[in-house]
């Protein structure tokens, strides 16, 4: 035994040699070029490193395997070996043990080059592993899922009598289980089915949540080195009942067909597994130029757009003719925020004005057919270049602005009956974090300040806190509570939350890994952390572009091509249906039993508003 594994050892010597080479020619890359490698950037988590490790350990996991045995067959050694006083399957069992050796050198050269080392990369992926799971733990972690890879391809070298033969079966084998991932996604996103597969999609954050969980690390891993072990016992069986047979071109290419076949019969039949709810009713609206919605909200029967100098009111009362009400253009002017009450629409956006632009909500009051009323502008100052506006609640006759200027977040309070501004009371002061930026990544998008109203209090996260205000006297809103948001990474500061209320729960989205994180509200004026529920962020790391709403029991977002409609239960969130007029979704609106959604078509120019009716 001890021969044959050294004899292994010689053998797969060239792949451990040029895989530690690969590592340190990166490694040396990094240390020569940083800025020119970090440059290459394909969005927020770019260069990705989870692809990368994909795609390397794979190779080297079938590369390993896939010649261990059909190369000696191939060679005609393989008949040397089975006359020697050694049984078949004691030369699988040292096959397979040099494999592993040299597949966990691979694998750790790998994590040591992409989590490891501080200075190995500027991907802000890597920061967001490294910063939440050691470098052992992320090892640990991935081992068993390429060791499982290199198993099965194991045994397909025992089943076949040219390496490249196995090679292109395992390919098959992941192609295949790659394409009926994607289609499992759309019927079960919140599954948690990804933690078991070799291949992570880390803007899920699905390695830290595995490796941070100890229950789901310690299953997927044993259940995984069960498989792997039970490959290479059928392995070396197989061998030693049967060494002169394996599978010959046309039971692969049989194999090959049915494996394609399943994958296609997968996608067939998710179409139809999550029921699809269509529109009930739909307009068009002209808008003339690309991509110019800027907000929607919905008061019953009643959606208002927002579309840059424009506000557009629209009518879904009557089912069978839904109706644009009015189409107001407000000079010099780009909306911000909207929030819709009735039959008024509460505006908060920048008038161009000498010698510097504001900061003004106007209130647009819809006095019948054709017919709005606009309402003398408030102004909340000039606008500030670096900052930011929105968003705007309204309680009565009472309005809450939020805005950042001047490195300050602020809650302006107006009282509507006499168009004047109460009080601004500041709630959060930025942190200084680089010499460039006041908000790294975030300074540009309107989300960084989220507001969450529910009965009397006011919940608003910025960027260094969640603060709660109590609203029992709306004139004079008091801070009752504080919660600071600790992120470690400095990148990260001033990243866009999403608040959501529903019962006694506050909900408040965590951008990596993504999550929905609880607080108690049994005492709304001070919320407890309650729980983290894994969900899936839909935007590809555009983190300006969450669109999650709440309704009743079920929570609304953006998904795929239309919206998906998910409940918590048995405390995990599940997939109930799809909300799909088959064309994509920009913004999602609720008011009631009602769930809006708008996109825009490019070709004819025009904003689609959708309205499904998922209560009765």
């Amino acid at each position: 035994m001890k021969a044959l594994l050294w004899k292994e050892m010689r053998i797969l010597r060239v792949w451990i040699l040029a895989g530690i080479a690969l590592v340190g020619a990166l490694r040396l890359l990094w240390i020569r070029w940083p800025s020119e490698i970090s440059s290459f950037s394909f969005g927020l988590f770019a260069p990705s490193w989870d692809g990368l490790i994909f795609l390397t350990a794979t190779l080297a996991s079938v590369g390993l395997a896939a010649g261990q045995v059909a190369g000696e067959r191939q060679a005609k050694t393989l008949d040397y070996l089975l006359v020697r006083p050694v049984a078949a399957d004691t030369i699988v069992w040292a096959k397979f043990l040099a494999g592993t050796i040299a597949l966990l050198l691979l694998l750790g050269a790998l994590v040591w080059l992409g989590y490891s080392d501080p200075g190995s990369s500027d991907d802000l992926l890597a920061l967001l592993v490294r910063d939440r799971v050691s470098s052992l733990r992320v090892l640990l972690t991935l081992f068993p899922r390429y060791w499982c890879v290199y198993g099965l391809a194991l045994l397909l070298s025992v089943l076949v009598d040219r390496p490249s033969k196995a090679a292109v079966a395992m390919a098959v084998s992941v192609m295949t289980l790659l394409g009926m991932t994607s289609w499992y996604t759309d019927i079960a996103p919140f599954s948690g089915f990804e933690s078991w597969l070799p291949f992570f999609d880390q803007s899920t954050g699905g390695l830290v949540r595995v490796a941070r969980n100890p229950s789901l690390f310690w299953t997927t891993s044993l259940v995984l080195y069960g498989i792997v072990l039970v490959a290479a016992f059928g392995a070396g069986t197989l061998l030693k009942r049967s060494p002169e047979n394996y599978l010959g071109n046309r039971t692969l290419m049989l194999g090959a067909a049915g494996l394609v076949g399943v994958a296609i019969l997968t996608g067939w039949v998710s179409g139809g597994r999550l029921p699809s709810l269509p529109p009930e009713e739909a307009l068009e609206i002209q808008t003339g130029s690309a991509g110019d919605l800027t907000d929607m909200a919905a008061s019953g029967h009643l959606v208002c757009l927002g579309l840059q100098d424009r506000l557009v009111f629209l009518d879904f009362s009557d089912r069978a003719k839904p109706r644009t009400m009015a189409d107001v253009r407000i000079p010099l002017w780009t909306t911000s925020h909207l929030a819709l009450v009735g039959t008024s629409a509460y505006v908060l956006g920048k008038k161009k004005a000498l010698p510097t632009d504001e900061v003004q909500i106007i209130i647009a009051k819809l006095a019948g057919p054709d017919s709005v009323q606009i309402m003398s502008p408030i102004s909340l100052g000039p606008v500030d270049p670096r900052g930011s506006i929105g968003p705007l609640v309204p309680l009565g006759h009472f309005l809450y602005a939020g805005s950042i200027n001047h490195r300050q977040c602020r809650v302006h309070v107006l009282d509507l009956s006499t168009s004047r501004e109460m009080v601004v009371l500041p709630i959060d002061t930025l942190h200084t974090v680089s010499k460039e930026q006041v908000v790294p990544l975030w300074a540009d998008f309107r989300e960084a300040l989220t507001m969450c109203l529910r009965e009397s209090f006011l919940y608003i996260a910025s960027p260094s806190a969640l603060t709660t205000l109590d609203l029992g006297n709306p004139a004079q809103p008091v801070v009752t509570n504080r919660i600071e948001f600790r992120e470690s990474i400095a990148r990260l500061y001033g990243l866009p939350r999403t608040l959501l209320s529903q019962g006694d729960r506050l909900y408040e989205t965590s951008f990596w890994p993504p999550s929905l994180r609880s607080y108690d509200l049994s005492d709304p004026s001070r919320p407890v952390l309650a729980a983290d529920f894994a969900w899936h962020r839909t935007d590809g790391g555009n983190v300006g572009a969450v669109e999650l709403v709440v309704s009743g029991p079920a929570f609304y977002q953006s998904w795929r091509n239309g919206v998906l409609e998910f409940h918590l239960r048995h405390k995990r969130f599940e997939a109930l249906r799809y909300l799909d007029d088959g064309y994509g979704v920009d913004t999602v609106a609720v008011s009631g039993a009602h769930v809006y959604t708008a996109r825009y078509d490019y070709g004819q120019k025009s904003e689609h508003v959708d309205a499904f009716q998922v209560r009765e």
